[in-house]
This record gives structure tokens, C-alpha cells and sequence, in this order.
């Protein structure tokens, strides 16, 4: 298929896709990384980890118990 062809079905000129290459090819590092939304699931991890060391921590009292 020719990238013109594809162009039409995607609705866009050739030239906002070169535009959109070379944009890609300058930048494409710092446009593919999203460090805001990294920083946020660090953050979610962090909080999961903190909750999961806490449930650990409760589980083996809460075993004696039950099993008295």
C-alpha cells in the first residue's frame, strides 16, 4: 500500500505525516515518555506495596486468633 493511500484513510495529507515523522525522529524520546503519568503509577505502586506489608503484618495475629 502506498502512504498516500494510507493518508486518505486516515483522513490527513502526506504532509502533516512527514511533519508528524520528523517530529517522531526529533523528539520521539521525550514524546513517548510520559514521566507525569510514571511519577503516578510509582506513586499507586509505592501505596499498594506500603498496603499489602501492612495485611501481611495483621495476617499471622489474625490466624492465631481464629485458631484458639
Amino acid at each position: 500500500m502506498v502512504l498516500s493511500d494510507l493518508c486518505d484513510e486516515a483522513g490527513i495529507q502526506p504532509s502533516q505525516y512527514y511533519r508528524w515523522q520528523k517530529a517522531l525522529f526529533e523528539n520521539g524520546e521525550a514524546a513517548l515518555s510520559d514521566k507525569r503519568g510514571q511519577k503516578a503509577c510509582d506513586r499507586q505502586i509505592a501505596e499498594l506495596e506500603a498496603k499489602l506489608a501492612t495485611k501481611m503484618k495483621l495476617c499471622p495475629s489474625f490466624l492465631r486468633r481464629m485458631l484458639r
